[in-house]
């Protein structure tokens, strides 16, 4: 239960560190990209000034590391979760995963962002 509740807590940070970074992309008329590695870049608008580029760089870096590091740990609980829950089933055939919903909605999640390394 520990497990589910942990991931309960992680993935509306995970959405928002997500919306946080779209947003501001949108806000700022930014172009990312991100090449066959993951490396991800930003194409600023010519208009801006290299010191608000900067900011927007740093910024965005940050929420990218927030988004990656909260994707490992989320993974990492659903990997440690899926495996209690297996022997759950062998104790007990009848019982019902607690994740596979919250796995599809962190999928979802994950699909939505498409710079991850």
């Amino acid at each position: 239960m520990d497990l589910v509740n942990q991931i309960d807590g992680l993935i509306p940070q995970f959405a928002g560190f997500i919306d946080q970074f779209n947003t501001l992309i949108i806000q700022k008329s930014l172009n990312v990209i991100s090449d066959s590695s993951g490396n991800m870049s930003i194409d600023v608008p010519h208009d801006m000034s290299n010191k608000e580029a900067e900011n927007v760089s740093k910024r965005i870096t940050i929420i990218d590391s927030l988004i990656e590091s909260h994707n490992i740990t989320i993974t990492d609980l659903f990997e440690r979760g899926f495996n209690v829950e297996k022997k759950l089933k062998a104790d007990n055939p009848n019982y019902i995963s607690e994740l596979v919903n919250k796995k599809a909605e962190f999928n979802k999640l994950r699909d939505s962002y498409k710079h991850f390394r």
